[in-house]
Protein backbone atom coordinates (compact mmCIF):
# COMPACT_ATOMS: atom_id res chain seq x y z
CA UNK A 1 0.00 0.00 0.00
CA UNK A 2 3.09 2.28 1.19
CA UNK A 3 4.24 1.79 -1.98
CA UNK A 4 1.36 1.89 -4.19
CA UNK A 5 1.22 5.58 -2.29
CA UNK A 6 4.72 6.36 -3.19
CA UNK A 7 4.56 5.58 -6.76
CA UNK A 8 1.45 7.12 -7.57
CA UNK A 9 3.03 10.10 -6.17
CA UNK A 10 6.16 9.98 -8.22
CA UNK A 11 3.98 9.25 -10.89
CA UNK A 12 1.97 12.64 -10.47
CA UNK A 13 5.22 14.60 -9.76
CA UNK A 14 6.85 13.21 -13.16
CA UNK A 15 3.48 14.33 -14.92
CA UNK A 16 3.77 17.78 -13.61
CA UNK A 17 6.92 18.06 -14.37
CA UNK A 18 6.07 16.73 -18.49
CA UNK A 19 3.60 19.20 -18.46
CA UNK A 20 5.39 22.70 -17.34
CA UNK A 21 8.26 22.04 -19.91
CA UNK A 22 5.82 21.02 -22.59
CA UNK A 23 4.15 24.33 -22.16
CA UNK A 24 7.75 26.17 -22.11
CA UNK A 25 8.38 24.83 -25.07
CA UNK A 26 5.20 25.56 -27.08
CA UNK A 27 5.12 28.81 -25.68
CA UNK A 28 6.95 31.91 -28.42
CA UNK A 29 9.91 32.94 -27.86
CA UNK A 30 10.25 36.92 -26.47
CA UNK A 31 11.68 39.41 -28.89
CA UNK A 32 14.17 41.93 -27.39
CA UNK A 33 13.03 45.25 -27.03
CA UNK A 34 15.54 47.54 -29.09
CA UNK A 35 17.88 49.90 -27.06
CA UNK A 36 15.84 53.67 -26.57
CA UNK A 37 16.61 56.12 -29.32
CA UNK A 38 16.57 58.97 -28.90
CA UNK A 39 15.14 61.12 -32.07
CA UNK A 40 15.23 64.89 -32.65
CA UNK A 41 12.23 66.44 -33.74
CA UNK A 42 13.13 67.52 -37.72
CA UNK A 43 11.68 70.81 -38.76
CA UNK A 44 8.46 71.00 -40.66
CA UNK A 45 9.32 71.40 -44.31
CA UNK A 46 6.88 74.42 -44.94
CA UNK A 47 9.35 76.40 -42.51
CA UNK A 48 12.43 75.42 -43.99
CA UNK A 49 10.86 76.59 -47.56
CA UNK A 50 9.75 79.95 -45.76
CA UNK A 51 13.14 80.43 -44.23
CA UNK A 52 14.94 79.87 -47.57
CA UNK A 53 12.73 82.18 -49.77
CA UNK A 54 13.19 84.99 -47.54
CA UNK A 55 16.84 84.24 -47.70
CA UNK A 56 16.51 84.52 -51.96
CA UNK A 57 14.24 87.94 -51.61
CA UNK A 58 16.93 89.72 -49.33
CA UNK A 59 19.89 88.71 -52.07
CA UNK A 60 17.22 89.80 -54.68
CA UNK A 61 16.57 93.61 -53.12
CA UNK A 62 19.95 93.72 -52.48
CA UNK A 63 20.75 93.37 -56.21
CA UNK A 64 17.67 95.87 -57.29
CA UNK A 65 18.99 98.34 -55.15
CA UNK A 66 22.63 98.59 -56.57
CA UNK A 67 21.00 98.23 -60.24
CA UNK A 68 18.45 101.74 -59.09
CA UNK A 69 21.73 103.21 -58.01
CA UNK A 70 23.19 105.96 -60.74
CA UNK A 71 26.41 104.45 -61.97
CA UNK A 72 29.09 107.11 -62.23
CA UNK A 73 29.61 107.71 -66.18
CA UNK A 74 33.46 106.72 -67.67
CA UNK A 75 35.49 109.83 -67.89
CA UNK A 76 36.07 110.14 -71.84
CA UNK A 77 39.73 109.65 -72.64
CA UNK A 78 41.32 113.16 -73.41
CA UNK A 79 41.60 113.42 -77.27
CA UNK A 80 44.70 113.89 -78.64
CA UNK A 81 45.46 117.59 -79.46
CA UNK A 82 46.25 118.61 -82.73
CA UNK A 83 49.22 120.06 -84.38
CA UNK A 84 49.63 123.53 -84.13
CA UNK A 85 49.52 124.75 -87.85
CA UNK A 86 51.80 127.31 -89.57
CA UNK A 87 50.09 130.65 -90.16
CA UNK A 88 49.84 130.75 -94.46
CA UNK A 89 50.88 133.24 -96.62
CA UNK A 90 48.07 133.09 -99.98
CA UNK A 91 48.97 133.99 -103.19
CA UNK A 92 46.22 134.79 -106.19
CA UNK A 93 44.28 132.03 -107.51
CA UNK A 94 42.14 131.63 -110.79
CA UNK A 95 39.40 129.50 -108.72
CA UNK A 96 38.75 127.08 -111.12
CA UNK A 97 38.22 125.19 -108.48
CA UNK A 98 36.42 121.63 -107.19
CA UNK A 99 36.00 122.45 -103.73
CA UNK A 100 34.45 120.56 -100.29
CA UNK A 101 34.47 121.53 -96.27
CA UNK A 102 35.87 119.72 -93.72
CA UNK A 103 35.41 119.68 -89.54
CA UNK A 104 38.66 121.77 -89.64
CA UNK A 105 41.69 121.01 -91.21
CA UNK A 106 43.97 120.66 -88.56
CA UNK A 107 41.68 117.96 -86.83
CA UNK A 108 40.73 116.28 -90.32
CA UNK A 109 44.75 116.11 -90.59
CA UNK A 110 45.40 114.83 -86.91
CA UNK A 111 42.20 112.37 -87.78
CA UNK A 112 44.06 111.21 -90.77
CA UNK A 113 48.16 110.91 -89.74
CA UNK A 114 47.82 107.64 -88.52
CA UNK A 115 45.98 106.15 -91.91
CA UNK A 116 49.66 107.45 -93.87
CA UNK A 117 51.60 104.82 -95.38
CA UNK A 118 55.19 105.42 -95.63
CA UNK A 119 54.96 108.30 -93.89
CA UNK A 120 58.79 108.53 -93.30
CA UNK A 121 59.30 108.27 -97.03
CA UNK A 122 57.04 111.14 -97.38
CA UNK A 123 58.98 113.06 -94.84
CA UNK A 124 62.12 112.74 -96.74
CA UNK A 125 60.81 114.03 -99.96
CA UNK A 126 61.64 117.71 -100.78
CA UNK A 127 58.11 119.83 -100.97
CA UNK A 128 58.52 119.57 -104.32
CA UNK A 129 58.10 115.93 -104.73
CA UNK A 130 55.99 115.57 -101.68
CA UNK A 131 53.18 118.06 -103.31
CA UNK A 132 53.69 115.82 -107.05
CA UNK A 133 53.38 112.81 -104.81
CA UNK A 134 49.84 114.30 -103.57
CA UNK A 135 48.85 115.42 -106.81
CA UNK A 136 48.53 111.46 -108.41
CA UNK A 137 47.03 110.46 -105.21
CA UNK A 138 44.37 112.87 -106.12
CA UNK A 139 44.03 111.86 -109.58
CA UNK A 140 43.72 108.36 -108.64
CA UNK A 141 40.61 109.55 -106.20
CA UNK A 142 41.98 109.23 -102.98
CA UNK A 143 41.47 112.61 -101.62
CA UNK A 144 42.13 111.45 -97.95
CA UNK A 145 45.91 110.75 -98.45
CA UNK A 146 46.45 113.55 -101.24
CA UNK A 147 44.63 115.72 -98.63
CA UNK A 148 47.10 115.14 -95.83
CA UNK A 149 50.05 114.97 -97.97
CA UNK A 150 49.14 118.83 -99.11
CA UNK A 151 48.53 119.68 -95.40
CA UNK A 152 51.99 118.43 -94.86
CA UNK A 153 53.21 120.33 -97.48
CA UNK A 154 51.60 123.22 -96.67
CA UNK A 155 53.54 123.50 -93.28
CA UNK A 156 56.68 124.37 -95.12
CA UNK A 157 58.52 127.00 -95.26
CA UNK A 158 58.87 127.09 -98.91
CA UNK A 159 55.16 125.40 -99.79
CA UNK A 160 53.74 127.27 -102.52
CA UNK A 161 50.54 127.89 -101.03
CA UNK A 162 48.27 128.74 -103.50
CA UNK A 163 48.59 125.48 -104.93
CA UNK A 164 48.65 123.61 -101.43
CA UNK A 165 45.76 125.37 -99.84
CA UNK A 166 43.76 125.40 -103.43
CA UNK A 167 43.93 121.58 -103.65
CA UNK A 168 43.19 121.04 -99.45
CA UNK A 169 40.06 123.10 -100.35
CA UNK A 170 39.29 120.31 -103.66
CA UNK A 171 39.99 117.07 -101.54
CA UNK A 172 37.95 118.38 -98.55
CA UNK A 173 35.50 119.36 -100.82
CA UNK A 174 35.27 115.77 -102.44
CA UNK A 175 35.37 114.00 -99.52
CA UNK A 176 32.39 116.25 -98.65
CA UNK A 177 33.87 117.96 -95.44
CA UNK A 178 32.67 120.98 -95.06
CA UNK A 179 34.10 122.27 -92.00
CA UNK A 180 37.24 121.46 -93.01
CA UNK A 181 36.50 123.06 -96.91
CA UNK A 182 35.51 126.39 -95.60
CA UNK A 183 38.48 126.41 -93.15
CA UNK A 184 40.94 126.29 -96.49
CA UNK A 185 39.20 128.86 -98.28
CA UNK A 186 38.78 131.09 -95.57
CA UNK A 187 41.96 130.77 -95.39
CA UNK A 188 43.15 131.11 -98.53
CA UNK A 189 40.57 134.45 -98.89
CA UNK A 190 42.09 136.05 -96.09
CA UNK A 191 45.68 135.86 -97.20
CA UNK A 192 44.74 136.37 -100.97
CA UNK A 193 43.08 139.93 -100.24
CA UNK A 194 46.07 140.69 -98.28
CA UNK A 195 48.40 140.06 -100.55
CA UNK A 196 46.39 141.91 -103.45
CA UNK A 197 43.44 143.05 -102.28
CA UNK A 198 41.21 141.34 -104.30
CA UNK A 199 38.63 138.12 -104.80
CA UNK A 200 40.12 136.15 -107.24
CA UNK A 201 37.01 134.28 -107.78
CA UNK A 202 35.87 134.52 -111.46
CA UNK A 203 32.15 133.56 -112.19
CA UNK A 204 31.65 132.68 -115.50
CA UNK A 205 29.11 132.87 -117.78
CA UNK A 206 27.33 131.77 -121.20
CA UNK A 207 27.96 133.97 -124.05
CA UNK A 208 25.60 136.74 -124.30
CA UNK A 209 23.64 135.73 -121.39
CA UNK A 210 24.12 136.58 -117.29
CA UNK A 211 23.51 132.57 -116.65
CA UNK A 212 26.24 130.76 -115.28
CA UNK A 213 28.33 128.42 -117.77
CA UNK A 214 26.72 125.21 -117.92
CA UNK A 215 29.21 123.46 -116.18
CA UNK A 216 27.42 121.78 -113.69
CA UNK A 217 30.23 121.28 -111.34
CA UNK A 218 31.44 124.02 -111.76
CA UNK A 219 27.88 126.38 -111.30
CA UNK A 220 27.88 123.70 -107.65
CA UNK A 221 31.15 125.47 -106.60
CA UNK A 222 29.39 129.35 -106.85
CA UNK A 223 26.66 128.51 -104.55
CA UNK A 224 29.46 127.22 -101.79
CA UNK A 225 32.12 130.66 -103.01
CA UNK A 226 29.34 133.09 -102.48
CA UNK A 227 28.62 131.84 -99.13
CA UNK A 228 32.21 132.04 -97.82
CA UNK A 229 32.32 135.29 -99.36
CA UNK A 230 29.28 136.79 -97.57
CA UNK A 231 30.53 135.13 -94.45
CA UNK A 232 33.93 136.79 -94.63
CA UNK A 233 32.24 140.46 -95.71
CA UNK A 234 29.79 139.59 -92.91
CA UNK A 235 32.55 139.78 -89.82
CA UNK A 236 34.39 142.72 -91.21
CA UNK A 237 33.42 146.30 -92.37
CA UNK A 238 35.32 146.26 -95.20
CA UNK A 239 33.60 147.64 -98.91
CA UNK A 240 34.05 145.78 -102.09
CA UNK A 241 33.24 146.24 -106.05
CA UNK A 242 31.61 143.58 -108.12
CA UNK A 243 32.60 143.88 -112.19
CA UNK A 244 31.29 142.59 -114.43
CA UNK A 245 32.81 141.52 -118.13
CA UNK A 246 32.27 140.40 -121.22
CA UNK A 247 34.16 138.78 -124.12
CA UNK A 248 35.62 140.68 -126.92
CA UNK A 249 32.81 141.05 -129.94
CA UNK A 250 30.62 139.03 -127.49
CA UNK A 251 27.30 141.83 -127.49
CA UNK A 252 26.71 145.05 -129.52
CA UNK A 253 26.43 147.01 -125.69
CA UNK A 254 29.17 144.61 -123.44
CA UNK A 255 28.13 147.65 -120.97
CA UNK A 256 24.72 146.68 -120.29
CA UNK A 257 25.66 142.94 -120.30
CA UNK A 258 28.64 143.18 -117.93
CA UNK A 259 26.45 145.23 -115.42
CA UNK A 260 23.30 142.35 -115.90
CA UNK A 261 26.18 139.51 -114.70
CA UNK A 262 27.42 141.95 -111.89
CA UNK A 263 24.34 142.90 -110.75
CA UNK A 264 23.17 139.27 -110.77
CA UNK A 265 26.15 138.43 -107.98
CA UNK A 266 24.96 141.53 -105.82
CA UNK A 267 21.12 140.07 -105.87
CA UNK A 268 22.61 136.46 -105.30
CA UNK A 269 24.78 137.60 -102.05
CA UNK A 270 21.85 139.44 -100.40
CA UNK A 271 19.82 136.90 -99.87
CA UNK A 272 22.32 136.28 -96.49
CA UNK A 273 23.61 139.26 -96.52
CA UNK A 274 21.57 142.44 -96.85
CA UNK A 275 24.45 144.98 -95.96
CA UNK A 276 25.74 144.06 -99.63
CA UNK A 277 23.86 147.00 -101.07
CA UNK A 278 25.47 149.31 -98.82
CA UNK A 279 28.68 147.43 -99.21
CA UNK A 280 29.53 147.15 -102.37
CA UNK A 281 29.50 149.07 -105.53
CA UNK A 282 28.73 147.31 -109.68
CA UNK A 283 31.30 148.29 -111.95
CA UNK A 284 30.54 147.47 -115.91
CA UNK A 285 33.63 146.32 -117.69
CA UNK A 286 32.28 145.89 -120.67
CA UNK A 287 35.81 143.96 -122.82
CA UNK A 288 38.00 146.29 -121.62
CA UNK A 289 40.22 144.03 -119.59
CA UNK A 290 39.90 140.51 -121.50
CA UNK A 291 41.97 137.97 -120.43
CA UNK A 292 42.41 135.78 -123.94
CA UNK A 293 40.38 138.04 -126.37
CA UNK A 294 40.00 135.52 -128.71
CA UNK A 295 36.08 135.98 -129.51
CA UNK A 296 35.74 132.85 -130.15
CA UNK A 297 32.28 132.71 -127.70
CA UNK A 298 32.62 129.37 -126.35
CA UNK A 299 34.76 127.52 -123.76
CA UNK A 300 37.91 128.63 -125.15
CA UNK A 301 37.64 132.45 -124.27
CA UNK A 302 35.04 131.49 -121.32
CA UNK A 303 37.50 133.70 -118.61
CA UNK A 304 36.68 136.80 -120.69
CA UNK A 305 32.96 135.63 -119.49
CA UNK A 306 33.20 136.84 -115.60
CA UNK A 307 33.05 138.80 -112.51
CA UNK A 308 35.70 139.48 -109.86
CA UNK A 309 35.45 141.25 -106.67
CA UNK A 310 37.45 143.84 -105.58
CA UNK A 311 38.18 145.32 -102.17
CA UNK A 312 38.19 149.17 -101.60
CA UNK A 313 37.96 151.74 -99.62
CA UNK A 314 34.45 152.37 -98.19
CA UNK A 315 34.66 156.26 -98.04
CA UNK A 316 34.67 155.74 -101.92
CA UNK A 317 31.59 154.67 -102.27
Amino acid sequence: MFYTKLILVVTILSSCTTEEQTVRITKPPEIPKPPNLIIEPEEPIAEKLKIETEALNKKADAMLEVVKKPQPKPKPKPKPKPKKVITHNYQTSPMYLKEKHFDGLVILAANLIDTLANKKYYESLDTKSLIEEAEKLSANKDYEQSLLLFYLASERKDSPLKVTYLELYQNARNLNHQVAASDAFQRLLAQNLLETKKLTFKFLFTPQTSVFTDDKDLRKEYSFWLHEIVKYFQNNKRCFQIIGHTGKEETDNPKQLSLQRAKKIQLMMKVNFPMVIERSTLIAQGDKANILGIGTNNMMDILDRRVELNIINCASL
